[in-house]
């Protein structure tokens, strides 16, 4: 996993997106590392991400829930439910927020 956050780090270095930062976010979550991943997600504008700002939302629910922050992570969770059309995802991200 950290091999592929420095290829993520030296992506964002020569071609800098959005989408290349949350996936940065995301790997700092999956090595329980919230404090790195939530100084990534706090500097990202989700429209940025257009169709894909969901994503944005649901790991932000997830940075909320490792954190202890149930509230805040049902909150977005249900914006992640109302940006994405997909229906397979919104099932998903249901049954996530029906665990929390």
């Amino acid at each position: 996993m950290i091999n592929i956050l420095s290829w993520l780090e030296k992506l964002q270095t020569l071609h800098p997106t959005t989408t290349t930062l949350l996936n940065r976010a995301l790997v700092h979550l999956q090595l329980d590392q919230p404090e790195e991943a939530g100084n990534i997600l706090f500097n990202i504008e989700p429209g940025e991400l257009a169709q894909r700002a969901y994503l944005y939302f649901g790991c932000l629910s997830e940075y909320h829930s490792r954190k202890g922050e149930k509230e805040k992570a049902l909150e977005a969770l249900q914006t992640a439910i109302q940006k994405t059309s997909n229906q397979a995802e919104k099932e998903y991200l249901q049954a996530k927020r029906n665990q929390l």
